[in-house]
């Protein structure tokens, strides 16, 4: 049986809905650092849990890329087209940017049980102020999505809009904590 590969990605559809769609902006440079991945899901294996505390690998159904790098592209492209900051980047060479985004996934797995087939992530976001270190804002979220049938495609497809979904719930979070502080 051949290899199939999946992505975490903005589909181009949503990348086009979201450019121009802005809120406000935090001025400032930010910088997106690694993507902290659970040990049982940094790996190109796609994890499947049919019990409470039992986790199978795909052999044949693959991350195309390992989740912490598709993952920090996907939130490095988020906010380019949403225009978050005024600069956005992976690494900052010659400047120390003035704020940094963490993120954090303890589980990013296929649910799976007689009946059902269900997209499971749990991810928290943190924004910290350079060079204090000072925590802006965290947000942390878990979701289980239930897939129409058993398609990894779909699997893919959901985890992806799950993380969209919580970058959107944490900027406006974000907006309302700008909005707060120059009232």
């Amino acid at each position: 049986m051949p290899n199939r590969y999946y992505l975490i990605e903005i589909p181009s559809s949503d990348a086009r809905e979201r450019e121009g769609a802005t809120g406000p902006r935090l001025e400032g440079s930010c910088e997106i650092s690694r993507v902290d991945v659970a040990p049982a899901y940094e790996r190109n294996q796609i994890v499947n849990r049919s019990g409470s505390h039992e986790i199978s690998y795909y052999r044949y159904h693959l991350w195309a890329m390992r989740p912490s790098v598709s993952v920090k592209e996907l939130i490095l492209r988020d906010f380019e087209l949403s225009e978050t900051f005024s600069a956005v980047s992976e690494r900052f060479s010659l400047s120390i940017p003035d704020y940094l985004f963490m993120t954090r996934i303890d589980q990013l797995e296929i649910l799976e049980d007689k009946n059902s087939f269900s997209a499971h992530l749990h991810v928290r976001f943190t924004l910290l102020r350079n060079p204090s270190q000072e925590v802006i804002l965290k947000h942390e979220a878990e979701q289980i999505v239930p897939l129409a049938e058993k398609d990894l495609n779909l699997f893919a497809g959901a985890i992806s809009r799950i993380l969209l979904e919580e970058l959107q719930v944490f900027r406006k979070k974000l907006a309302e904590s700008i909005v707060n502080q120059d009232d």
